[in-house]
């Protein structure tokens, strides 16, 4: 079970990624460009939030309930896992930097549907959704995982 949620959670930050480099890429060229905002732009807004709230939701298993980072490593003495850098690294620092990404993107999001006007939903978009990838980007641990799990 663990190996499944896992491979599936390593996937998905792609769709993530992707999603919110189009979100950003047309909020940007409609920023810059004074452009309409179009069902292109609504297109990948939602791929980008939608897939990170299912990311979200598969992390949260992961952390909870399967993984053993957490299960056995920080939960069972959760002051000693502080001492140890990588253990705090999973227990607090990529849990805290996901939320807070997960509820820009969200903010981001609902801004953006409420902007009156067509510059204002890009900005939103370019703003909101950057500063959560941002955060998804220095909390994703790239030195320590596979880029691609099978």
């Amino acid at each position: 079970m663990h190996e499944i949620l896992l491979t599936a959670h390593s996937l998905l930050r792609w769709l993530v990624v992707g999603g919110a480099l189009g979100a950003i890429g047309l909020g940007l060229a409609g920023w810059l460009g004074n452009k309409p905002w179009t069902a292109n732009e609504r297109r990948f807004n939602a791929i980008f939030v939608h897939s990170m709230t299912l990311q979200f939701l598969l992390g949260l298993i992961l952390y909870a309930f399967v993984s053993p980072i957490t299960t056995q490593g920080v939960f069972p003495d959760f002051r000693a896992a502080m001492k140890d850098p990588e253990l705090r690294f999973w227990a607090v620092e990529h849990i805290t930097a996901m939320i807070l990404a997960l509820a820009l993107a969200h903010i981001g999001s609902a801004r953006v549907r409420k902007a009156a006007s067509d510059l204002a939903k890009h900005k939103m978009a370019v703003i909101f959704f950057g500063l959560a990838m941002v955060l998804v980007f220095v909390s994703i641990p790239w030195s320590s995982r596979p880029l691609f799990r099978f």
